[in-house]
């Protein structure tokens, strides 16, 4: 994990992220990221998470991975977004061939940190834009 911000000084950034009082909402209000990027690597944990629905539904590990699969295809069904879509379809392509995610965020510019918080509220097109959030299967 990786994460570039501007905005605040270094020693001001507890109080920022804590968000409590008027101080750490000025703060934040002042933080913004400059670029971002995590990589989650897995196999394993996929592979109990698909073991212990099944145990709790007393379905079989391929029936379980199937229903999975069957709900995110139906959740792309309903999702109004080509970026809500697009998560979807990294989410099938990694429960069927586990292996690592990478999220990357470039924004154009420094992207202030609350209004992306409210983007996530709002359109995950509207984040992926304001972010330059690319999401990869690898």
């Amino acid at each position: 994990m990786s994460l570039k911000l501007a905005g605040i000084a270094t020693g001001d950034l507890k109080t920022a992220l804590g968000g409590t009082g008027e101080d750490g909402t000025k703060l934040l209000a002042q933080l913004s990221i400059v670029g971002a990027s995590i990589t989650f690597k897995d196999k394993s944990l996929t592979e109990r998470l698909i073991r212990a629905d099944a145990k709790k539904k007393g379905i079989s590990e391929a029936d379980a991975k199937k229903k999975m699969l069957e709900e995110l295809a139906e959740q792309k069904k309903q999702a109004q977004d080509d970026a809500t879509k697009e998560v979807i379809d990294l989410a099938v392509k990694f429960l069927t061939t586990p292996g690592a995610i990478e999220l990357v965020a470039k924004p154009a510019a420094p992207a202030n940190v609350m209004a992306a918080f409210m983007a996530v509220m709002g359109s995950p097109a509207t984040l992926k834009q304001m972010l330059g959030l690319t999401v990869a299967v690898k």
